[in-house]
């Protein structure tokens, strides 16, 4: 459906989009993500990074799986990883304002393993909902572009040389 007057466009999925979105993720996604994480990022409140889990593959892999299908399943991620903390790291060696520390979040590798399946299968259908003329959320689009654009038809408006129409 169109708002025209308001500018605006509301899209949907197509129906083979919204199954293939919803269809059950299978062990490979999950292989693929897991493949595909920074293996030294910090571990989560577990204790165990994405190096250990490919690492030992053959002792966790049937948990992993178990417990990433249990959310694309159930619709609810289990507590034990659903637990995030955030961590202050030191910039400077005489860090003493807020300032002067970088947060990090210690996310548990399972949650990571969700996140990437979901936005994987996200990147494959995202251009059925977004339209040509947005200038976010696609790849090799950034949401800075349009203010750019504008401000440079705004900047050069008034030159004698060139015609110009600016509308709201």
């Amino acid at each position: 459906m169109e708002c025209l007057s308001q500018g605006c466009s509301k899209k949907k999925l197509s129906l083979q989009a919204s199954q293939w979105l919803s269809r059950e993720v299978r062990n490979e996604e999950i292989k693929v993500a897991l493949f595909h994480m920074n293996l030294d990022k910090a571990p989560g409140l577990d204790g165990y990074n994405a190096f250990f889990f490919q690492k030992n593959r053959h002792i966790v892999w049937d948990d992993t799986c178990a417990a990433a299908k249990h959310f694309f399943n159930k619709g609810r991620m289990l507590s034990e990883v659903n637990n995030t903390f955030v961590t202050l790291v030191p910039k400077t060696a005489n860090a003493s304002q807020l300032s002067d520390f970088r947060p990090i979040l210690c996310c548990n590798t399972i949650y990571k393993v969700i996140s990437n399946v979901l936005a994987t299968r996200l990147q494959q259908v995202i251009g059925e909902l977004i339209s040509p003329n947005q200038t976010a959320f696609l790849k090799g689009r950034r949401i800075s572009d349009a203010s750019l654009l504008a401000h440079e038809h705004v900047r050069d408006f008034n030159n004698p040389w060139e015609g110009g129409c600016a509308l709201k």
